[in-house]
């Protein structure tokens, strides 16, 4: 907050922005920053106003006009945003203070702004960085979180533990394209573009940040708010990425989830009675310590609908569920570092299957009947053992 404050007093700095996710106490600083300006009597006026993602001109000249007292007469959004900024005119220093979803003009709301009024400083708050951008600002601060401490509230910016989001995009893509979340798009780079301007999009509204190599991170906090809302009935979403589970929630084995993620690091055996006739995305996660046994043949029996498969480190020995042959709507299936399988001739049967990978997974020899997958567009095969068996599949794609 010091920073902000030194930021007002320097003639260089007329419009300064605040940024940061929903709830980070944003506003609460601002507050305080025209408290201490009032009380340092750095302005003869401060007025406060916010601003919708659609700016309903009038109302925000409403807000104006109440903090200087005034009255509106004209009927015209111009002519009521002469009159405060005529009251703001110079020699008048005067400091607003916005909190925006969307852009607007200073000068269409009755806030005098530009070279000609050095003396009118805006300070505004948002928390999407596109909108930051798009007024201007020579000065911007980005505040990330507020925490407690035992002796009050700290106005030091530090962050949540984070948790690291390893190839976001690639999951996403897979999952995405599996569960046909893209619209009007022919290929898995139109896909993966799509994801990318997903996640810029988070990024710009504090929900995302930029990690290493290329990952992106999220604040366990900001997960924790995500994970709560997709659980919701309304959304239909089972996710357990914290806790090691010690067997399957015996009360969530028949219900209509459309999305379960679960981490079955504590299990020791996956159920063979389950039923998600609505379910189209299961991601299950397990670790090389788990004594997990083999997958139950009729695992995926009540799951018809599923149209986006991720295991990852979940041990596979021998051949694949004989079950997953009636999951004739897959889109994806992906099968990461899942032990040594010596027959997938059941993969055969998924024909509309799009996106098919086996990083990390020991694949003995690949069927003839791989090449019916007529609408494969991605095939990973990172560490397989057959990739003598690579031209043969590849021969029989192309035709």
């Amino acid at each position: 907050m010091n920073d902000v404050m030194e930021a007002l007093k320097d003639d260089r700095f007329h419009m300064i922005t605040i940024c940061g996710m929903g709830g980070v106490g944003k506003t609460t600083m601002v507050k305080e920053v025209a408290k201490r300006a009032k009380e340092e009597k750095l302005f003869d006026e401060v007025v406060m106003a916010v601003v919708s993602q659609s700016p309903n001109e009038r109302k925000i000249q409403g807000e104006i006009g109440d903090n200087l007292g005034l009255k509106f007469e004209e009927e015209t959004e111009r002519g009521r945003a002469n009159r405060p900024c005529e009251r703001l005119k110079a020699p008048i220093e005067s400091l607003s203070y916005w909190t925006m979803f969307g852009s607007v003009s200073a000068n269409d709301i009755g806030i005098p702004f530009g070279d000609g009024h050095r003396g009118c400083k805006i300070v505004l708050t948002s928390r999407f960085d596109n909108v930051c951008n798009d007024m201007n600002a020579q000065k911007k601060f980005t505040i990330e979180v507020l925490v407690k401490k035992k002796h009050g509230i700290s106005s030091e910016m530090v962050e949540f533990p984070t948790t690291r989001v390893t190839q976001a995009s690639i999951y996403l893509v897979r999952y995405g394209v599996g569960i046909e979340m893209f619209e009007a798009i022919d290929s898995v780079n139109e896909a993966r573009d799509r994801v990318h301007a997903f996640v810029d999009d988070l990024k710009k509204g504090y929900l995302l940040m930029d990690g290493e190599q290329g990952c992106v991170k999220i604040h366990d906090v900001v997960r924790d708010v995500a994970i709560s809302i997709a659980s919701r009935e309304e959304h239909s979403f089972m996710v357990r990425c914290d806790e090691a589970l010690k067997e399957w929630p015996e009360k969530e084995r028949h219900k209509n989830y459309a999305v379960i993620s679960l981490r079955c690091t504590g299990m020791s055996k996956l159920p063979d009675n389950l039923e998600f006739p609505k379910l189209h995305l299961l991601r299950l996660e397990d670790n090389y310590a788990s004594k997990l046994p083999n997958l139950p043949d009729s695992f995926y029996g009540g799951m018809k609908e599923l149209k986006a498969l991720s295991m990852l480190n979940v041990y596979i020995k021998g051949s694949l569920p004989t079950s997953l042959r009636w999951l004739t709507n897959l889109r994806s299936l992906s099968l990461y570092e899942c032990g040594l399988i010596n027959d997938v001739s059941a993969i055969g049967a998924l024909e509309n299957l799009e996106i098919l990978s086996f990083e990390g997974t020991e694949i003995e020899e690949l069927p003839k009947e791989i090449g019916r997958l007529s609408h494969l567009k991605l095939f990973g095969f990172v560490a397989m053992w057959c990739e003598e068996d690579l031209p043969v599949f590849c021969q029989a794609y192309q035709s």
